[in-house]
């Protein structure tokens, strides 16, 4: 019979050997991460942070520490989210938010969780705008190929061509410089029932609606008188009743 080399077998390592018997090793603990933590794009984040914080704890009160962590963490690095978890442990948001979850499943998790609780939203942007007297309002859409979401619509991108896109309605504080609403939409954004809707849901008071030439049409102008929404409307100059 012919003789083959015998099959080498490696286990785990049993500990060492001593008279008294085989001591076993220390068990192998998480990575350290060593040295100095990246602090200073965290520590200018700050101030905008800071008005954000009390509101999001109080409607989300399990995620608002993963929320504003990873909202940080991608505006200072422009990182995906399969390295936040590195930026986490290496930068000052680890024990700025110690009870925050940056790996690629808990993050994976976050997202969906928080888009559903669109009530919780609501509160958080109604807080943020309560002391606003000016909001920029922003109707804006985004081009994307994605095959996995339900609002796409198709429409025109600055070359004619006809697009999947996704619309979005965002409104900015004049005055205090902070995010007021972030909503997705179906169908066209740039319509006055848009904009009346948004005025329900923030809700707005003593609102004048100051609007560019594109908004015109007798549709628009009829949709704000039936929902007693004041506005200010530039008409282009060729329009019959200019």
């Amino acid at each position: 019979p012919q003789k083959r080399r015998a099959r080498k077998k490696t286990l785990a390592y049993l500990g060492r050997v001593t008279p008294q018997g085989i001591v076993p090793p220390r068990p192998k603990g998480p990575l350290r991460y060593g040295g100095a933590l990246d602090a200073g794009n965290l520590l200018f984040l700050d101030r905008f942070v800071e008005p954000l914080q009390t509101p999001l704890q109080a409607a989300f009160p399990h995620d608002w520490q993963n929320l504003l962590c990873a909202a940080a963490l991608k505006l200072c690095y422009l990182e995906p989210f399969s390295r936040l978890q590195l930026r986490y442990e290496t930068s000052l948001a680890k024990r700025r938010w110690p009870e925050a979850h940056m790996g690629d499943d808990a993050l994976s998790r976050l997202v969906p969780r928080i888009g559903a609780q669109w009530a919780a939203q609501r509160d958080v942007f109604r807080t943020l705008a309560q002391d606003e007297k000016h909001m920029a309002i922003d109707l804006s859409h985004v081009f994307s190929e994605a095959q996995e979401i339900p609002w796409l619509e198709y429409g025109h991108n600055g070359d004619d061509a006809w697009r999947p896109q996704l619309q979005m309605v965002l409104c900015w504080g004049a005055t205090t410089h902070r995010p007021g609403y972030l909503q997705l939409l179906s169908g066209a954004t740039h319509s006055a029932q848009t904009l009346a809707h948004l005025i329900r849901e923030i809700p707005l008071q003593e609102v004048i609606a100051v609007l560019d030439k594109g908004f015109w049409s007798p549709e628009n102008v009829e949709a704000f008188e039936d929902a007693s929404v004041h506005y200010a409307m530039a008409l282009r100059r060729d329009l019959p009743i200019v």
